[in-house]
């Protein structure tokens, strides 16, 4: 007997305007026999529905270019270009998040750059040039609260 196909609503799931898959899904499953992320980028956190939800109170201007840190799967930048049309790069230090970042991006009709960079390689030019800084679950070990910190400030 052959196995059960699951059907796409239990391999995904939409929040905030947002289709977003699970980690059984089909599609991320493949790319996990390919890209298997190193530095907890297995997955979409759920801390991204706060900055969602913080966004969609208050709103961003339109085109607005929006810097997403630790971006993971991306998912709170690519809220932001899809509600408010942003300009959105997402820097993760782990370059194998930026396949499950860009499935998302086409799954929800937006384009989404991408950056593999530390905290403390971003230059103060870079941040600079943003109108938003975000970055949800990005701090995560200890060692990581010196080189955040300094982010903010260099931000």
């Amino acid at each position: 007997m052959g196995k059960k196909k699951k059907s796409p609503k239990a391999t995904e799931r939409e929040a905030y305007g947002l289709k977003i898959l699970k980690a059984s899904h089909p599609e991320v499953r493949r790319l996990k026999k390919e890209y298997e992320p190193e530095i907890h980028g297995n997955k979409f956190w759920n801390s991204s529905y706060l900055i969602m939800d913080y966004l969609a109170h208050q709103g961003l201007a339109e085109g607005a270019r929006v810097l997403e840190v630790g971006c993971g799967w991306g998912l709170a930048g690519i809220y932001c270009a899809k509600f408010f049309g942003a300009k959105v790069v997402g820097v993760d230090a782990d370059d194998k998040v930026f396949p499950y970042l860009e499935l998302h991006a086409a799954l929800n009709g937006v384009k989404v750059k991408t950056k593999k960079a530390r905290f403390e390689d971003l230059k103060k030019k870079t941040l600079g040039e943003q109108d938003l800084l975000i970055g949800g679950d990005i701090c995560f070990w200890d060692e990581m609260v010196e080189p955040l910190f300094g982010l903010v400030e260099k931000a």
